[in-house]
């Protein structure tokens, strides 16, 4: 069968600032090798993969057979993720907001760790057997619940925290933001709101709130029912011009914007990917 995607929403109030949601990607039988695509978001994705790992070489990623499962961490990447589907697959994605991050992993956030004890120096040794015993559950919702619970058990609460205050008044901001205007909502000077985001997002202000507005871009797409006029798209969100988005869609999707359009896969409201037939 071709991939299929499930969203897992968050029950726990006390959760959900936190983690945004649980994705669960699978596919057995593959027939036809199709290119999955997934976008730039500003959320950080802990990947775990049932018998397979993920890999970069050159700026590439790709996926190798693995014994076990194995973890990886995508945050704020600026370019679309291209991976080739020709087997059985079995993933979890657990997608932290950045506030949430700081409340669950140890180490530093970069923009990609692919590491092998990733799991283990996180959430103890104990955490790939969880996982394992979780890829044995077929019901998804039932996956979702388990991981949920083994989530709120491990939620470290941090008050008054500095990176923990920086990342909510963060998470807080609505609309369109330009650089000057975060530096201005955030209270702090522009070195400081360059080397706070170095050192907690592994990103620049520019770069997120590129991310953040082609994301919040997508979210009003989705909700529109008749045609799209993109050039009228492109002032409410603040391009420059129809060719300013054009350029923004392509560095985040590879494609046009009429051309991602039409390839483009939402699931359940949340999750925007593009499905495409491989041509190897």
């Amino acid at each position: 069968m071709a991939l299929q995607s499930t969203v897992y929403h968050i029950r726990s109030p006390k959760l959900r600032p936190f983690v945004q949601y649980i994705l669960f990607n699978q596919a057995d039988q593959v027939q036809q090798k199709q290119v999955v695509t997934s976008l730039p978001n500003a959320n950080i994705c802990l990947g775990i993969l049932k018998e397979r790992v993920l890999r970069q070489k050159e700026q590439q990623l790709f996926l190798q057979g693995h014994s076990g499962i194995s973890a990886y961490l995508s945050a704020l990447y600026a370019r679309p993720h291209h991976f080739v589907l020709e087997q059985d697959f079995d993933e979890i994605c657990i997608d932290f907001t950045p506030a949430g991050y700081t409340h669950f992993f140890r180490s530093p956030l970069k923009t990609y760790v692919l590491e092998e004890a990733l799991l283990s120096e996180n959430f103890g040794a104990e955490a790939v057997f969880f996982f394992e015993w979780v890829f044995g559950q077929s019901n998804l919702q039932d996956r979702g619940r388990t991981i949920e619970a083994w989530l709120l058990q491990r939620l470290s609460i941090r008050t008054n925290d500095r990176a923990e205050v920086f990342l909510r008044q963060l998470q807080q901001l609505s609309g369109i933001c330009s650089v000057e205007q975060l530096r201005n909502q955030l209270c702090c000077s522009e070195r400081k709101l360059q080397r706070t985001f170095a050192q907690l997002l592994d990103c620049s202000p520019k770069n997120y709130l590129r991310i953040r507005r082609f994301r919040q871009l997508l979210q009003h797409l989705n909700r529109v029912e008749a045609a799209i006029h993109w050039e009228q798209v492109a002032y409410q969100f603040g391009y420059y011009d129809y060719s300013h988005l054009v350029k923004e869609f392509k560095a985040f999707t590879g494609q046009a914007p009429k051309a991602f359009w039409q390839h483009r896969l939402e699931i359940e409201a949340t999750v925007t990917v593009c499905i495409q037939p491989s041509s190897a």
